[in-house]
């Protein structure tokens, strides 16, 4: 072997080596990844690489030198495909006929075989040389420079046996592990901007959707609390700037305890991610209810606290109005059941349970027939009820339940069908009242009644018969005054007058009962 020329050849290689080297630092400060004309933009650089490794040859005689640049024009046929490559091979082409000289012709022909080949190999790859590994890359340089050696022959006779003689060894030694070096290079190059592709896409969808959501989106210091960030949607909710939001911290808009604001801090690191419903005050000052869904995310390597934030105002007036219109329909007198379409009841109030004796246990999930159907009233009784409220419209009408201990209660009863928004019938919620002190009162009612009319009969009878009493009374009065105390009548007359009194008394209690004279 030629030392000298394997010498010569290493030291092309590296600066092939050094060239590729600054090219990736370039390549990696200014990336053209978007670029219209990346493609020819490569090509350009790839020939340029390779006029740099033309201009620091081995001569090995006048107008016959030897480089590396059939490993870089392989390699870029395989990795950047037809247009780089052929951009590449064209400007090598050229210089290397600038260059001129007896191996002029030949140079120029291994620069077009080396781009083919690795053009080729990558149609072999279907275009995916991210999968060749170190063997195939050296198998590549062989028979790139196999190929390089046998065009030697196109050298004027007079040379080429010996340059043949004097570079095969040293290139078939020393390019094909060149060519595994670079090509194992250039796929961790490759699978190096994917990721980095990949990481930015991936930082920008996520950019995108911080800045485009419509949620209400922090990004805090766990340290102190201190707003980071801030996405649109944050700045229209509080009414401060982007700007104005990342000088303030959570403390400023947060107006719970400060136990509250340490959440927002390191407790968040402690609990992972968490949800709270706090309050926070606006740039108006006005107060607003928000629930607040926290955690970390890492940015940069700094871990934060992003928090998603969303106003719960009208849901909190919205759930107590709810609640107070349930707390109402609990405490209403009136019995009250809601039951879905079907009449599987959901709900029944306080009153509902004390009248029939259930818990919710009992009679949830259960239909109206199993807990208070009485015998009472027939089939045809409760299908015209259902025919009734099927047709949307409130059936009324007086019904006789069972309580839970067997017992009858007689209800007015109303039920009335609750539509959903599409209009369909969902629901039935069904107002009971209980006649029991209803009919109490009705009997009382009657029997007062009665007596009325016995009081007023008693009182006509009476008037009359105190008018009798008035004229036997004064007649009597009128016959004692003419007789004398001896006359033996005066006895029998006296104890009439006596008995009519006390009919007086009667008579005069009679009036008094029928509401005609006080006593």
């Amino acid at each position: 072997m030629n030392w000298l020329t394997l010498v010569e050849v290493v030291r092309n290689a590296g600066v092939l080596l050094a060239l590729v080297l600054l090219f990736d630092v370039v390549s990696t400060r200014f990336p053209l990844r978007d670029h219209p004309l990346r493609s020819i933009a490569a090509g350009l650089a790839a020939g340029l690489l390779a006029i740099g490794v033309m201009a620091n040859p081995y001569q090995l005689q006048s107008g016959v030198v030897f480089d590396t640049r059939s490993v870089l024009l392989s390699l870029s046929g395989l990795f950047l495909g037809f247009v780089p490559a052929l951009v590449a091979v064209l400007v090598a082409a050229a210089y290397r006929l600038e260059i001129g000289g007896a191996g002029a012709l030949t140079g120029t022909i291994v620069i077009v075989s080396s781009g083919s080949i690795g053009i080729a190999w990558r149609h072999y790859r279907s275009g995916q040389p991210e999968r060749i590994g170190v063997l195939e890359f050296y198998a590549l340089g062989v028979v790139v420079h196999l190929t390089m050696i046998a065009l030697m022959l196109s050298l004027p006779s007079g040379i080429s046996g010996r340059v043949i003689a004097t570079i095969a060894l040293p290139v078939l030694v020393v390019f094909p592990i060149v060519t595994a070096a670079l090509g194992s290079f250039a796929v961790d190059r490759m699978k190096r901007d994917r990721l980095t592709g990949e990481l930015e896409a991936s930082e920008a969808r996520y950019r995108s959707l911080f800045k485009n959501n419509h949620a209400v989106m922090l990004v805090t210091d766990p340290e102190d609390g201190r707003i980071v960030d801030a996405n649109p949607a944050a700045a229209r909710f509080y009414g401060w700037s982007v700007g104005d939001l990342t000088r303030r911290s959570i403390s400023d808009i947060h107006i719970q305890t400060g136990e509250d604001v340490e959440a927002w801090g390191v407790g968040v690191q402690a609990a992972n991610d968490s949800t709270s419903r706090v309050r926070h005050r606006l740039g108006t000052g006005e107060i607003r209810d928000v629930e607040v869904m926290m955690g970390e995310v890492d940015v940069g390597g700094r871990s934060l606290n992003y928090s998603i934030i969303r106003d719960v105002t009208s849901e909190r007036i919205a759930i107590e109005s709810l609640r107070l219109r349930v707390a109402a329909l609990d405490a209403a007198a009136s019995s009250i059941m809601i039951t879905d379409r079907d009449g599987t009841i959901e709900w029944v109030n306080s009153a509902f349970k004390r009248l029939h004796g259930y818990s919710d246990d009992e009679v949830v999930g259960r239909n109206p027939r199993d807990v208070a159907k009485s015998g009472v009233h027939d089939e045809a009784f409760f299908r015209e009820m259902w025919m009734t409220l099927l047709a949307g419209e409130t059936w009324s009408g007086l019904i006789t339940n069972r309580r839970k201990d067997g017992s009858h209660i007689e209800e007015e009863l109303a039920i009335t069908p609750v539509r959903d928004p599409s209009g369909e019938i969902a629901h039935f919620i069904a107002v009971q009242q209980d006649l029991t002190d209803r009919r109490a009162l009705e009997q009382r009612l009657v029997v007062a009644q009665k007596l009325e009319s016995v009081g007023q009969l008693a009182g006509g009878v009476a008037h009359d018969f105190n008018n009798l009493l008035t004229v036997i009374n004064g007649t009597l009065d009128l016959v004692l005054s003419e007789i004398g105390e001896n006359d033996s009548v005066r006895t029998d007359l006296q104890e009439i007058r006596y008995a009519g009194e006390r009919a007086s008394t009667l008579t005069r209690q009679l009036l008094a009962f029928s509401g005609r004279q006080v006593l």
